[in-house]
């Protein structure tokens, strides 16, 4: 089963003429762990926006789990990226007045499906997540905002795992660390979607990290735009 699906897919930004994502076809099993590398300006963080739904398709369609994201209003888009995507931004996008257990079951909050249980429950789920990511679970109702860097990125990736949605998409989430703290991060974030089955997208330009991927996709090579 595949989990993506693209379509003869273009996508321009309003306020540009010039394409920036043209792509015939692009399919990803459910469960894959796919590695997807790109110099910057390459159009990754665009496609990310539009396998999210944040962005919709000019031409061709974007399916994820068979749903058609161009063919749902915003409010519905929003609704699906809430309970069947959780996201690893490149900044972390950590919520710095609510602390860590806060910003860990933010999602359960937000969706019923990734919810879908008491208070206690999923703050307990979240501890757990929070102990296998390697944040020590006496960090939990402290500020993120005292955190270092490492620990808002571990922070982060337990909010996206938060009750094991069908897609997690990292977008550089190891820009910011050294080369050990990168590697050591990638394999526990690996170790956690193994567990839940989820698919990953992993945007990264350190081909460095790519052996631990299944699939490796590069963004020059499927992204077909004219005159480059």
């Amino acid at each position: 089963m595949n989990i993506i699906e693209l379509n003869q897919l273009t996508y321009r930004w309003p306020s540009n003429h010039e394409v920036t994502i043209s792509i015939d076809d692009l399919s990803i099993e459910h469960g894959k762990k796919v590695f997807l590398h790109g110099p910057s300006g390459s159009g990754k963080s665009t496609l990310l926006s539009l396998l999210t739904g944040i962005n919709t398709a000019n031409q061709g369609s974007v399916k994820v789990l068979s749903t058609s994201l161009g063919e749902l209003n915003a409010a519905d888009r929003d609704k699906f990226r809430a309970e069947h995507i959780g996201y690893i931004y490149q900044q972390f996008n950590l919520i710095p007045y609510l602390n860590v257990i806060e910003n860990v079951t933010l999602p359960c909050r937000l969706s019923k499906r990734r919810g879908g249980a008491s208070t206690d429950v999923y703050n307990s789920q979240a501890l757990t997540l929070l102990t296998r990511l390697g944040v020590d679970e006496n960090l939990a109702n402290r500020a993120v905002t005292e955190l270092s860097i490492g620990q808002q990125q571990r922070v982060a990736a337990a909010r996206a795992l938060m009750g094991a949605p069908e897609l997690i998409i990292a977008d550089e989430p190891c820009s910011a660390l050294d080369d050990a703290n990168a590697q050591s991060f990638l394999e526990l974030l690996i170790t956690q979607v193994e567990e839940t089955g989820s698919t990953l997208v992993f945007v990264s330009h350190d081909l460095r990290l790519m052996k631990q991927f299944d699939d490796c996709l590069s963004l020059n090579d499927i992204n077909k735009i004219e005159g480059r």
